[in-house]
């Protein structure tokens, strides 16, 4: 595991974890800027219990190696914390039951859902990208997709006669 990107990235790990600790999470891995290491902006990954939905660090983008774990029961109760998040780039949900990840897949305001593998899954030819009211970004990346977004579309009529 290297570093976090910067001294802001690091800090921003220092807030999230003692946010979500404050708030009744617990810390089962890490938490910690690692000793010895040749630099402050290496941090154990950290794995948080309990965490609320409340919690920093599912209302904003860490860009460190914090796993946090929500418990909930039900379906809608699921819906329910995703929808509290102004967060909406990609999901992951894992089931044994295909059809229920699809159900919820479908209800789920994230511009990728990823059924049964890591929510970093991306294929280049797959468009990627945040989701209406979210602050995860606008328009796609991948395929077709990115080169629309990347191109002027101009009309260009020219009489030779």
């Amino acid at each position: 595991m290297g570093p976090v990107h910067g001294e802001s990235t690091a800090e921003k790990m220092d807030e999230h974890i003692a946010d979500a600790v404050r708030q009744g999470a617990e810390i089962l891995a890490g938490g910690v800027r690692r000793e010895g290491a040749p630099t402050r902006l290496y941090y154990e990954p950290t794995v948080l219990a309990s965490v609320p939905p409340s919690a920093l660090v599912h209302q904003e983008e860490t860009f460190g190696p914090i796993a946090p774990v929500t418990e909930v029961s039900g379906d809608e109760a699921i819906l329910e914390v995703c929808a509290a998040s102004k967060l909406g780039l990609s999901a992951a949900i894992f089931t044994r039951d295909i059809a229920r990840g699809i159900r919820l897949a479908e209800r789920l305001t994230n511009g990728q859902v990823i059924i049964n593998d890591t929510s970093n899954y991306w294929e280049l030819h797959m468009p990627f990208g945040g989701s209406p009211r979210t602050d995860s970004g606008i328009g796609r990346l991948g395929g077709k997709y990115m080169l629309h977004a990347m191109t002027q579309i101009k009309s260009i009529s020219v009489d030779v006669s």
